[in-house]
């Protein structure tokens, strides 16, 4: 209820014509909602599919761009942070706006399932809405993203000590940075912390890339020096290179049509439902009684580690499903089936073979060479194949495909 009203109040101002946060310079036109509405949910993604079907990019910059034309794109693009330039920027922006089309384009898919949720947080708490596009630079919007050299994880890598100050709840069943919606409260929290005791977003930015003290720490060394450029090279590499790598990616994200990107389709569900657990509770079981498949429950709900929802914690579930959850009830709880293991019962029609007969050989599997330019959606129907199934046949929990990896297609 209390966030209807947030939502509710934040239209009302709007309506208005009054600011409750910085103008959302990007242009995306995400709008912020409450996921638990799944109508308003359908309605927003279904407004955005439209405006994305008729944002034919212009493909308006074209060759080579020199530092002048750079500076003068992002001095238009009016952002509430301070946008530094130079040699850093300048090559991130080129990686990214002309050299990664391919990867750019899976990330704006990847925009219209996580940028309502962040942007919902960063309008309740008047952030700036530029800071959007962090995620993006940071984990390539990727909820299960783990820096395996220093244990952070989730969409903004939280390490473990910093999770747990910012209230991230984890343990043997759940790991809360990998929730979407929880990580981006905390990462929310710690931005507004970073800025209230450094007044600079950029510095915070370069906080929230190492930690409160390391940027204090090079501040000092610089002899208290406020500026990001004149402290970078004393922070570690990840702060060093976050600022820049931002700022190039909300050029990129800003001037996208100019650029030619489309995005491509997303393999998230267009809306989602949320449902409290009253009990322990098997998203395998809840994927056999209400016909979802598991991998696209996991797909939503990436926090929890095995399969379990403990008692009191909120699922999600993809829109078109959410009836049959709701309609299933107890029958979600019934112990003889959570406890018993789920199996594939994709062979039970097929003939046994006697123990005692010569094994045939095995068919020959059929495979497939990424190109650039692939999607998971095109290859499937290609194939004349869910997305769902080619992800099953190669053991994909991601949507992202990179050219020249191997796949298999029967």
């Amino acid at each position: 209820m209390r966030k209807l009203l947030v939502a509710i109040l934040t239209m009302m101002v709007s309506a208005m014509g009054l600011s409750a946060a910085p103008v959302d310079t990007l242009r995306l036109n995400f709008k912020s909602f409450d996921q638990i509405d799944s109508s308003v949910t359908i309605w927003y993604l279904q407004k955005h599919k439209a405006e994305l079907a008729s944002d034919t990019p212009s493909s308006s910059f074209v060759g080579e761009t020199g530092d002048e034309v750079y500076i003068k794109r992002l001095q238009e693009i009016h952002s509430y942070i301070p946008l530094i330039y130079n040699d850093s920027v300048r090559s991130y922006i080129r990686s990214y706006s002309e050299k990664s089309s391919t990867w750019i384009s899976q990330m704006m898919s990847l925009c219209y399932y996580y940028m309502p949720i962040i942007e919902s947080e960063l309008a309740r708490n008047g952030l700036p809405m530029e800071l959007k596009v962090l995620p993006i630079v940071i984990s390539q919007l990727d909820p299960r993203c783990e820096s395996f050299s220093e244990g952070n994880k989730g969409l903004w890598q939280f390490s473990l000590s910093e999770a747990k100050s910012f209230g991230l709840k984890i343990d043997s069943f759940v790991d809360e940075r990998m929730d979407p919606y929880k990580s981006t409260e905390a990462a929310v929290k710690a931005l507004k912390q970073y800025y209230d005791s450094l007044g600079d977003w950029n510095l915070a930015i370069a906080a929230l890339a190492s930690s409160l003290n390391t940027v204090r720490a090079a501040m000092a060394k610089s002899g208290g020096s406020t500026s990001f450029e004149s402290i970078s090279s004393s922070l570690p590499k990840n702060a060093q290179t976050i600022v820049p790598k931002f700022v190039a990616m909300l050029y990129t994200v800003h001037y996208r049509k100019e650029l030619g990107i489309i995005p491509i389709a997303c393999t998230l569900p267009g809306s989602v439902s949320e449902h409290v657990a009253e009990r322990n509770i098997d998203l395998r079981q809840v994927a056999k009684l209400s016909g979802v498949q598991v991998d696209e429950l996991t797909n939503v709900n990436p926090q929890y580690l095995h399969y379990i929802i403990p008692s009191g914690f909120v699922f999600r579930v993809p829109g078109e499903y959410s009836s049959a959850v709701y309609s299933l009830a107890d029958a979600l709880y019934t112990p003889s089936e959570v406890q018993k293991p789920i199996v594939d019962n994709s062979s039970k029609d097929k003939p046994a073979v006697s123990t005692n007969a010569v094994q045939s050989s095995p068919a020959k599997r059929s495979t497939y060479k990424v190109k650039s330019g692939d999607t998971l959606g095109g290859i499937a129907a290609k194939h004349h194949m869910s997305v769902a199934k080619l992800k099953k046949l190669n053991n994909l929990t991601k949507d992202l495909i990179r050219p020249g990896q191997i796949l298999y297609t029967n």
